[in-house]
């Protein structure tokens, strides 16, 4: 026997649960209407025949389609309808059944409509009286009811992307100088390496507190700075209390930054001059500020007569006051257009910064011309920040710079050049007395403050050595300038190269033909010359390389190493007189920090 369930329609399992139908309480009798070989009927218990195939039979017998049963030959009521396993009533419903009787084959075919799906038919076992032995079927769902193919597996889901960096790195230059050391002068090499800007000596340590006293600076200290040691740097620097304040940093790079955290908002525009130093332009960017640049003048050369031939026609790219009234009526005029047109005006400019003496220049800006930029950036409402980390190193006779006081400077300073500091980090800030407060929030949340030990050492060099000291570190470094100097130069044979007014470097115009090709030009000064140089275009000056002098400055009885990196640039610079550089590649990115 075949069971069809349409959909909706409850197994035949629920057939034993439902109520008799009316039709029942007339003898199970189907009324006289129906079709001769065709019953609808309610399936449900017969309190006589309890089997459809008994009550099929009744059906057919009382029309005369089959001869009555003899009596002994009459099967006893067959037991229950049994499932395997038992399931669940299923909701009460009333299952609507057609049955058609196969003469051919005695089969009884039930079709079933109305109720609820409960889903996969189990097997059932349905004894039928005229079968001779119980059918096995499994009920199936109709094709009306055919339940949509199970969906493939869902492909797994995709992996989270992975933290991302801020644009501000993205866009930073990267510090490359280290790189550029291990590729070139790598431990044990001979190559004479003149790209760090750090000092030729190192600091007497003879002035370091004793061990006990250092171990009671292990805890933390005052966010800007230790009391004696900016006591003394106020000193130094002509502060006036109540009006100008110092502030302690881990290094002049520290200092800057702070600075620049105070004084300008991301968006703001920051103007350097021109060459500049590579981590200001660095830190401009990781500040989220726009990097503008302000050209520096291009002076004539200090050399005296007969020191070197030549004379005049100079690079030493000094910043004048004129390039920065320039620069600011350029941006007047700039935002007066937008105005008028209705368009976005540009960036507010927060800070210009000038270093004196220069990096990578060597360029020294005059008293005058640093007072004269300071009231052009006070009448456009702008900061101005000095950098003079190499303060003490002015050769020639070139007079020192005098501290600035205004109520819009701010002067980066350090005592890693002339006290040999630059790993213990020690630099300041001298500024305004209403930046106190913000500059020490700015630190607290970057390095809380200059390492204790460090200032305590910085504050017993101030208080014992003699400026002598720091005379004879100059004197030292102004022979390894000249000598370095004298080489890059060479006649009218080389572009003209401006003899450096202080500071410890100064930059080297390239043969035309390298001129974009400037770490190649590296690359051969190299491996060739045995003698290493900075690419320009890191500073802001493509087609030049950067010398750095004080890097083979002599002490006392040392062996003098000016001279033989003289020789060796000098070698280096005819070779790319006589060859053609290769193909020009893509500049790099940022040497960092020195």
């Amino acid at each position: 026997m075949a069971i069809a369930c349409p959909p909706g329609a409850p197994p035949p399992a629920a057939i034993a649960w439902l109520p008799p139908p009316p039709a029942a309480r007339h003898g199970g009798h189907c009324p006289p209407h129906s079709p001769p070989l065709v019953a609808t009927r309610y399936l449900c218990g017969h309190p006589s025949f309890p089997s459809p195939a008994q009550r099929w039979r009744h059906w057919r017998t009382n029309r005369g389609l089959l001869p009555p049963r003899p009596p002994a030959s009459r099967p006893q009521p067959p037991p229950p309808l049994v499932l395997s396993p038992p399931l669940a009533p299923p909701p009460a419903a009333w299952v609507r059944a057609t049955m058609v009787h196969d003469d051919a084959s005695s089969s009884l075919a039930i079709a079933m409509n109305g109720g609820a799906d409960p889903g996969p038919r189990p097997a059932l076992t349905v004894p039928v009286a005229d079968a001779a032995a119980p059918v096995t079927t499994t009920a199936r769902a109709p094709p009306r009811a055919r339940v949509a193919a199970p969906a493939a597996p869902a492909a797994p889901a995709a992996a989270p992307p992975p933290p991302s960096l801020s644009a501000r790195v993205l866009v930073a230059p990267p510090a490359t100088l280290d790189a550029l050391v291990a590729k070139h002068c790598p431990p044990g090499s001979s190559v004479i390496n003149l790209c760090p800007g750090g000092p030729h000596h190192r600091p007497p340590l003879e002035y370091l507190p004793p061990a006990s006293a250092l171990n009671a600076l292990a805890g933390y200290g005052a966010v800007a700075g230790e009391a004696p040691l900016r006591a003394q740097l106020a000193k130094r620097s002509g502060a006036v209390p109540g009006t100008t304040d110092v502030t302690v940093t881990a290094g002049a790079n520290a200092a800057f930054w702070c600075v620049l955290a105070t004084v300008a908002d991301p968006g703001d525009a920051v103007a350097l001059y021109a060459p500049y130093y590579s981590s200001h332009a660095a830190a401009v960017g990781l500040a989220g500020c726009v990097l503008t640049t302000i050209p520096a003048g291009s002076a004539s050369s200090s050399l005296p007569a007969g020191d070197g031939g030549g004379g005049g026609g100079g690079c030493d790219w000094v910043p004048t006051v004129a390039a920065l009234d320039a620069y600011l009526a350029g941006r007047a005029a700039e935002a007066a257009a937008a105005t008028a047109a209705g368009t976005p005006p540009p960036p507010r400019l927060a800070a210009v910064v000038v270093t004196t003496p220069g990096n990578p220049t060597g360029a020294v800006v005059a008293d005058a011309a640093l007072a004269a930029m300071a009231a052009s950036a006070a009448r456009a409402g702008v900061w101005l920040i000095v950098d003079a980390a190499y303060e003490a190193f002015v050769f020639d006779g070139t007079p020192r710079a005098a501290p600035l006081a205004a109520p819009n400077v701010v002067a980066i300073h350090t005592l890693s050049k002339a006290y040999g500091l630059a790993g213990w980090r020690v630099g300041y800030a001298v500024h305004p007395a209403a930046l106190t407060a913000p500059l020490a929030a700015v630190q607290d949340a970057e390095a809380t403050h200059a390492c204790r030990p460090a200032q305590a050492l910085a504050a017993g060099l101030l208080s014992a050595l003699p400026q002598s000291y720091v005379a004879e570190r100059v004197a030292e470094v102004a022979a390894a300038r000249d000598a370095l100097w004298r080489a890059a130069r060479l006649g009218d044979v080389r572009p003209p190269v401006g003899r450096p007014a202080g500071g410890f470097f100064f930059l080297v115009p390239l043969p035309a033909a390298w001129a974009a090709a400037e770490e190649a030009a590296v690359t051969v000064m190299a491996s060739e010359a045995a003698v290493l140089v900075t690419p320009g275009r890191e500073y802001g000056a493509p087609g030049t390389v950067r010398v750095a002098f004080a890097a083979v400055a002599q002490v006392g009885g040392e062996v003098d190493r000016a001279t033989e990196a003289g020789v060796r640039l000098r070698r280096g610079l005819d070779l790319l007189l006589e060859r053609r550089p290769p193909p020009a590649k893509s500049g790099g990115g940022g040497v960092g920090g020195v």
